[in-house]
């Protein structure tokens, strides 16, 4: 990482952090101490969740989760981590490419003039880790989901996919636990 990277990477978490205080700050000036208690709880929910990200063995897949939402994308993501695990994936770069391909084809399949969530669980509690993919937007070519999860993968082995107008969910995991470092 060089020095502009890093200015930028502090730029975006110093906004982030001061977007969160002035929130608080209007609401205790309001009185509203619900709504500050409800903040403060997903400020914690994420930084638990940006920790457990952090602490995968994933770098390249974790930056790109970290700092997707910070420029203007087609997509909101977010992601939860279950477990404490972590996983030496040999290059989890392919897995950044893969989501990118992936996005491309969502760009094809949904409606932009709706809002579109990815919302990626990444389940690391037992010894074959699950990543779970939901999507919530409106689909319009429901059949390019398909065709994409059924192209040759080398590496993921795709599972329960649940399709609807409205989104879907489906799971995968790693094909070769070779794949994985130290299996």
């Amino acid at each position: 990482m060089n020095e502009m990277d890093t200015i930028e990477l502090l730029r975006h978490s110093r906004h982030d952090w001061l977007n969160k205080i002035q929130l608080i700050s209007g609401y205790i000036s309001l009185g509203k101490t619900e709504k500050v208690k409800e903040i403060i709880s997903d400020i914690i929910y994420s930084t638990q969740m940006e920790s457990k990200l952090s602490n995968l063995g994933l770098p390249h897949f974790a930056t790109y989760l970290l700092t997707y939402n910070w420029k203007t994308k087609p997509f909101i993501m977010k992601y939860e981590i279950i477990g404490n695990g972590k996983l030496d994936i040999k290059n989890d770069y392919d897995l950044v490419l893969w989501l990118e391909r992936f996005q491309n084809t969502l760009l094809k399949a949904s409606d932009h003039s709706n809002e579109r969530t990815i919302f990626i669980q990444v389940n690391v509690e037992s010894n074959v880790p699950c990543f779970i993919v939901h999507f919530h937007g409106i689909l319009i070519h429901k059949e390019l989901i398909n065709e994409f999860l059924q192209l040759p993968n080398e590496h993921y082995h795709y599972s329960n996919l649940h399709l609807e107008d409205q989104g879907f969910t489906f799971q995968f995991h790693f094909k070769d636990k070779n794949f994985l470092v130290g299996s």
